[in-house]
């Protein structure tokens, strides 16, 4: 009986090992000479309370489009490997949509200093770029779509969106913030004597001192 098992089990594999390379092959191939046909969706994820079912997926799929990315759930897992596994079935790869920014309130005191701070001294209720909070919690789904991709071959990364929608925005995000805290560093790894200036002057004093390049190779 464990020998049969066995060999089931080996029949199975060398079964699927054929599907996983073409379809591997066909991923690849996205972008080039496969067209990208990506539908994010804000149509039909509110007839179901903002959450996939199977015939969005399948409508999708049938409309033309190659990939599809829902515009809500991306913090819910099982309901990612779910989607994925539709995908599968109707021939789509899967791309969570995801906010790529990270709200802060003025309130919280932990983030004073670690604020997005646009060139001319404007903050935003925003982590930083060169917050550590922001790239944990960036980290934190993205690095579990990428597990839960080796066994969901349809799901194929995860679609960013740094459209700034926060108060006083200055663009899209991310450009250099000039928070305090980076200039901190960057006056620590330099051995640099910065003077306490008010955010609207931090990029002046730094160009003015011929320090804005190597500021700004620092950050990025």
């Amino acid at each position: 009986m464990k020998r049969f098992l066995f060999l089931t089990c080996l029949f199975t594999l060398a079964a699927a090992l054929p599907a996983a390379a073409e379809d591997d092959a066909r991923r690849k191939e996205l972008g080039k000479s496969e067209k990208l046909r990506i539908l994010v969706d804000k149509v039909m994820q509110p007839q179901a309370k903002w959450t996939t079912e199977e015939w969005m997926v399948q409508a999708a799929g049938e409309a033309g489009f190659n990939v599809f990315s829902p515009r809500a759930g991306f913090d819910h897992l099982a309901a990612v490997e779910q989607v994925s596994d539709w995908c599968a079935k109707y021939g789509l790869y899967h791309l969570p949509w995801m906010r790529g920014s990270l709200d802060t309130p003025l309130a919280n005191a932990a983030a004073e200093g670690q604020r997005m701070v646009w060139a001319d001294g404007t903050e935003q209720p925003l982590w930083s770029p060169n917050a550590d909070e922001f790239w944990e919690w960036t980290a934190r789904y993205i690095v579990e779509y990428a597990r839960l991709s080796v066994e969901h071959r349809a799901l194929m990364g995860v679609f960013l969106d740094y459209e700034n929608y926060a108060p006083n925005s200055r663009g899209n995000l991310y450009g250099l913030s000039y928070d305090a805290a980076i200039l901190a560093k960057f006056a620590s790894a330099g051995n640099i004597e910065i003077p306490a200036l008010e955010p609207a002057k931090r990029k002046a004093w730094l160009d003015e001192q011929g320090l804005h390049d190597r500021f700004a190779a620092f950050q990025i």
